[in-house]
């Protein structure tokens, strides 16, 4: 018998990846699935369920379907999906990607015995053939990074020890959140930040320098959804279309050095991106495709002003000083 060995990765985001798998294919079979939250290695993790249940009671998370966009890579023999997802209670709207292969591993089975085979090492022997779910797949996963973004991470945190606790039989009240809670855990998160080199500001006008009057607008402005709120009913924009303020302030400078801190500070590992200073700011351009860890990234580097640049293998993050 010949077959090709795969060996599947024992990385533990891959086997809860493979896990959410499991559960969208349940869900598409019509079956409850009531497993929340994962534990792998130690390691604790909101399942697909999961994040759909801390959507469901927070009650103001929806995606948009017109959003929806699936695209198809030969080259890498791949699916890539978006979608939309908005947070309406804080005015916030993220994009969710996801990449999905077209093929699957599958068992190879030992004709003689009629059980999964293994080869001279007892390592299992994997194949691959045509996955029929794999657009679905790539969506559904999709639409949980996209809901994931806007959920605030205080709010997943508090979830997460609840479904812990209800593993154990606890009886426990589902956790309650109120916007105070919320802004003392931003404002202690936002302490980890490091500081940035502020250039000298220049000196004050004279006294006698007259400003013009700044007239009020008499007709109140409905405050825009985020970056990727507009326009989404003519499908999906290029990501990193529009501006984001940055937040570093007037004046201020990020270094190449601040900037990779703030990456690894915030989960992101800055080895697969190159960052560098050129004459219109400061460039970070990722090494590869980053597929589901890309969100990170973003919403990262657009805290600090950030556009994403999308083009091709040169796409990138610019950071205008």
């Amino acid at each position: 018998m010949s077959a090709q060995a795969i060996v599947p990765s024992a990385n533990v985001f891959y086997e809860m990846d493979a896990k959410d798998e499991q559960q969208i294919l349940a869900a598409l079979e019509g079956q409850i699935v009531d497993e929340l939250v994962y534990e792998v290695e130690g390691k604790k993790g909101l399942s697909y369920t999961g994040v759909n249940h801390i959507s469901f009671k927070m009650g103001h998370i929806k995606v948009l379907p017109e959003s929806m966009r699936i695209e198809y890579d030969q080259e890498e023999d791949e699916y890539t999906a978006y979608i939309i997802a908005v947070n309406e209670k804080y005015n916030l709207s993220a994009p969710g990607v996801a990449v999905q292969p077209r093929l699957e591993q599958i068992h190879v089975v030992d004709p003689a015995t009629g059980k999964y085979a293994k080869d001279e090492k007892g390592a299992w022997v994997w194949t691959q053939r045509k996955d029929r779910f794999a657009k679905v797949k790539a969506m559904s996963k999709a639409t949980r990074n996209a809901k994931r973004a806007v959920i605030p991470e205080a709010m997943m945190k508090k979830y997460l020890e609840y479904f812990l606790a209800l593993k154990t039989g606890k009886g426990v009240e589902p956790p309650s959140f109120e916007d105070t809670d919320l802004d003392s855990i931003a404002k202690k998160a936002a302490k980890k930040v490091p500081s940035v080199v502020t250039s000298p500001k220049p000196p004050a006008p004279p006294a006698t320098t007259l400003q013009p009057p700044v007239q009020a607008s008499s007709t109140p402005q409905e405050k825009p959804l985020t970056e990727y709120g507009a326009g989404v009913s003519e499908g999906l924009p290029p990501i990193g279309e529009g501006e984001q303020e940055s937040q570093t302030g007037e004046g201020e400078v990020m270094s190449t050095g601040a900037i990779q801190a703030l990456l690894e500070q915030n989960g992101c590992d800055s080895s697969l991106v190159d960052i560098t200073e050129e004459e219109n700011g400061i460039v970070v351009k990722p090494h590869k495709f980053l597929g589901d860890v890309w969100g990170g990234y973003n919403d990262c580097l657009r805290g600090i002003g950030a556009t994403w640049i999308r083009a091709g293998r040169e796409s990138r993050w610019i950071i205008s000083q």
